[in-house]
């Protein structure tokens, strides 16, 4: 194979183990391509963008469902869950339980939600009393 750099037929090409980890999640490994020439010392990651992602979100999945443990455990039970819910205006009530059992269905925000929640749970507090008129 021909480098990108020099031109030269040096390079070779690599499966390599590698791993991905999402604060909160689990470490996922991901067969990834690696292409080194021999001639000019050029590394290049050439792995399917499809094996990077589906190691992210299974990371991420773990995340969602540790962060929401986490945070049961700081809020003490699900009724006070739904306090929490109702204080930030979430819809429908019991969404925090529907992510964990559906954790592949979380968005990019509410992922961010959760992990504002679990970081600053005393944001909860001072979003319920805030003075509202979205009337």
């Amino acid at each position: 194979m021909q480098c990108k750099v020099c031109d030269e037929d040096t390079v070779k090409v690599e499966e390599v183990q590698s791993s991905i980890k999402e604060p909160f999640g689990s470490k996922e490994y991901f067969t990834s391509i690696a292409e080194k020439c021999s001639n000019c010392g050029v590394d290049v990651d050439a792995s399917p963008d499809k094996n990077i992602m589906e190691a992210h979100k299974r990371s991420q999945n773990t995340a969602v469902v540790n962060m929401i443990r986490d945070i049961k455990k700081i809020f003490k039970d699900d009724e006070n869950l739904i306090n929490v819910e109702r204080a930030l205006g979430l819809r429908p009530f019991a969404i925090i339980n529907t992510w964990l059992d559906n954790p592949e269905k979380v968005t990019c925000s509410e992922y961010a939600l959760l992990e504002i929640i679990l970081l600053q749970p005393d944001i909860v507090y001072m979003v319920d009393n805030l003075e509202r008129s979205c009337d």
